[in-house]
């Protein structure tokens, strides 16, 4: 009889023990957790009045800048997000900028060279480098 309690026991500790570890969080749950999200994120030839002006996805070769406007909300009234420029897999920037209130518009450039055509990302990131936001434009 004590056995057959036994093996019970061991049965019902093993029904409701979880099967798997706990899913981990994505990146942006975690920013979500945060209070930090993108609500736009635009490329554009300029910015006039806080505002994008030209707004595309594709740019001729011989711009001389091109500019990346977001909007973000956060929880907090202050906190910073990063604009990380990549050509292709490799970084040719980060740009930290400051968000200080609770919808902030903000934006950051990168003068274009001649021979960098081709595909670009820019990722927004909070601070610890969590992604809330990420988008391509080509220089044709």
């Amino acid at each position: 009889m004590r056995t057959l309690m036994l093996v019970l026991g061991l049965v019902m500790i093993v029904a409701v023990s979880p099967l798997s570890a706990p899913a981990e969080e994505s990146p942006d749950s975690l920013a979500r957790q945060q209070g930090i999200r993108c609500e736009r994120m635009v490329f554009c030839e300029g910015i006039k009045d806080r505002a994008p002006v030209g707004v595309s996805d594709a740019f001729p070769s011989d711009i001389y800048k091109v500019y990346c406007f977001t909007t973000v909300a956060s929880a907090a009234d202050t906190t910073t997000v990063v604009h990380n420029w990549y050509r292709g897999e490799k970084k040719m920037a980060a740009v930290e900028l400051s968000i200080k209130a609770a919808s902030w518009r903000t934006w950051s450039s990168k003068r274009m060279a001649p021979g960098w055509e081709g595909l670009w990302r820019v990722e927004v990131t909070t601070a610890d480098g969590t992604v809330i936001e990420s988008k391509e434009f080509s220089l044709e």
